[in-house]
């Protein structure tokens, strides 16, 4: 009767590293073998031929040398140690029907067996490719595995032992829907069994134990000392390491993994060495204390995130290996003072520099085709930043509340002005418009108090919501091509004093004027067919130029707060005369029927 071994090690996994325990079952289950065949096999074990055998590929090279072994240290029989290492292997062969494997990707193992040899050849293993897989204990990665997916071993919960080969270069994680923490892929599995050393808790191969760092035993880690074989840093590993003040990152590091040190306000050093290839979104998250950082120059990509909210990072160099900066990755780093974008970036995403108050100024190569969302909102001391021409399109609010920004120059393959861009740039004196704008955004100018004067190309065609409200505008020409002006677009232009309406706007929306207190003359074209409330509020000095007849200024849809009689103006009751072309008559704005 042939020995199964496979089904021995299956109901007794311990046997592979037990020999007296699994001589006592072959003596009782194959009471017929050769005492050579059952001690050949047990020796096989004791040696740790067998461990070896279950967490290797086995090549034709292994197969020699054990067998050299078993022959000359062992003195067993050739023949016998032949047929014994085959019966070994066989107890692991995998069973290819058992694999769903699609151009080089494991997308599925569809077998129950206990310990899962994965196929050579596999490059990636999917996302649940081992999903409810209860009663696999030990799976072994081949080599040549490069990447592993997120919740790949999604509810093994039985695992004890997995193998990784050293060509594994980022084994992937996915944050949770409801909690904005990280953890490694193999937190959930309680009988998993790690390597530990220093506190800290590793993953790896019998060539390299520590290739993987995956979890520190406890959270009050004050210092960290990677082992110097370590290859990848899990996701989250130190999440909230309060106490954490050093890590000794080690050349040989290619990754660092999202929200790998997240939440570690003390920690004050961080050397990241020139191996490190990728780091993670938010990898360094929150950590307070951090003052400078270095990035490698293999790194090219800094993801989303990655110093948001550290308050101390005064210096940060980043190498021209760098195509892409993620979204929110300098968010609130106050002390920045200054930064070189790499000329290779093609795009500064959404929050990127959102809040980095020290900033001064900052150097956008001409590769940048795009600013983001808020891009440098509230960088509130930046007094020079020089937009290249490759730049097509500027984010809401990119440089909102940068209140000592003086100048700016818009590139002239810009079409729209986005709403808030400019918003609250109290210093903003001199801005330069191209002919490529079409629409200016809501609010977009709103509080530049220094812009005096403004030349709108004939190409705009729309003019937003308070864009211009509360600017220093003492006059502004607006095109012909102009057929919208929003509510509130020039209010609290406290400096204007003269203003025509194109003839395509036939809308005066409300506020539009509001507490316009200079405002001398307006120019309103025959084609408006309504005013809105308050559109003229407080416009003391008003005088309304209408190129019409005093029918057809009647005939126009007016606000309640505009009233056809004379009256004298009390208190914010505004008398406004009106020249029309066959004469003139006054307007009375009533107070309580403002719109704001």
């Amino acid at each position: 009767m042939s020995i199964d071994l496979k089904k021995i090690i299956e109901q007794f996994p311990d046997c592979i590293a037990n020999g007296d325990k699994l001589k006592g079952i072959l003596s009782d289950l194959y009471a017929g073998e050769p005492k050579g065949v059952i001690n050949t096999l047990v020796t096989i074990v004791k040696s740790g031929i067998a461990k070896e055998m279950q967490n290797t590929a086995v090549t034709d090279l292994d197969k020699a040398r054990w067998k050299k072994l078993l022959e000359d240290d062992y003195a067993l029989s050739e023949k016998v140690v032949e047929k014994c290492l085959d019966l070994w292997k066989t107890a692991f062969k995998t069973n290819l029907a058992d694999f769903v494997i699609i151009d080089g990707v494991l997308v599925k193992y569809q077998g129950n067996d206990s310990t899962v040899v994965i196929p050579d050849g596999v490059t990636s293993i999917g996302e649940f490719a081992f999903e409810n897989c209860e009663k696999t204990t030990t799976i072994i990665i081949p080599e040549g595995v490069i990447s592993i997916e997120s919740d790949t071993f999604e509810s093994c919960k039985n695992l004890t032992n997995i193998i990784i080969p050293n060509s594994v270069l980022i084994i992937e994680n996915s944050i949770s829907l409801f909690e904005d923490e990280y953890s490694n892929p193999f937190a959930e599995f309680k009988y998993l069994k790690y390597n530990i050393k220093d506190s800290l808790k590793y993953l790896g191969n019998i060539k390299n134990p520590y290739l993987y760092l995956a979890a520190t035993e406890n959270k009050n880690i004050a210092e960290a000392n990677i082992d110097c074989n370590c290859k990848l840093i899990a996701d989250g590993v130190f999440e909230n390491c309060k106490k954490l003040t050093m890590v000794a990152i080690p050349n040989g590091v290619t990754s660092i993994g999202d929200g790998a040190f997240v939440g570690c306000e003390n920690l004050t050093s961080a050397e990241i060495p020139n191996s490190v290839k990728r780091i993670g979104m938010e990898a360094f998250k929150g950590c307070k204390k951090l003052a400078n950082i270095t990035i490698p120059d293999k790194v090219d990509d800094i993801a989303s995130g990655t110093f948001y909210g550290c308050n101390n990072l005064a210096r940060v160099e980043i190498p021209n290996s760098v195509k892409r900066i993620g979204m929110e990755a300098f968010k609130g780093c106050k002390k920045l003072a200054d930064i070189t974008i790499p000329d290779k970036v093609d795009g500064i995403a959404d929050e990127t520099f959102y809040g980095c108050n020290n900033l001064t100024s900052v150097e956008i190569p001409n590769s940048v085709e795009c600013i983001g969302r808020k891009a440098f909102r509230e960088c509130e001391n930046l007094t020079s930043v020089e937009i290249p021409n490759s730049v097509e399109y500027i984010g809401v609010e990119a440089f909102k509340g940068c209140k000592k920004l003086a100048n700016i120059t818009i590139p002239d393959k810009v079409d729209g002005i986005e709403d808030g861009v400019f918003d609250g740039c109290e210093n903003l004196a001199n801005i330069t418009i191209p002919n490529s704008v079409t629409t200016i955004g809501d609010k977009s100018f709103r509080g530049c108090r220094k812009q005096e004067s403004l030349i709108l190309s004939d190409n705009v065609t729309s003019i937003g919501n308070a864009a211009f409200c509360g600017t220093g505008l003492i006059s502004i020409k607006l095109p012909d091509t102009v057929v919208f002006i929003g509510s509130s677009a020039f209010a609290f232009c406290s400096r204007l004093t003269n203003i025509t309406i194109p003839d395509q706007v036939t809308i005066i929306h409300s506020g539009v004027f509001y507490e316009c207190t200079q405002l001398s003359d307006l120019k309103i074209r025959s084609g408006v067919v309504s005013i809105e409330e308050d559109a003229f509020y407080c416009c003391f000095r008003l005088n309304i130029n209408f190129n019409g007849t005093i029918e057809q200024w009647k005939a126009i849809k007016k606000g309640k707060d505009l009233k056809n009689v004379g009256s004298f103006p009390i208190y914010c009751h505004t008398q406004i005369p009106v020249n029309c072309l066959d004469g003139s008559i006054m307007e009375t704005q009533n107070r309580l029927n403002e719109a704001f």
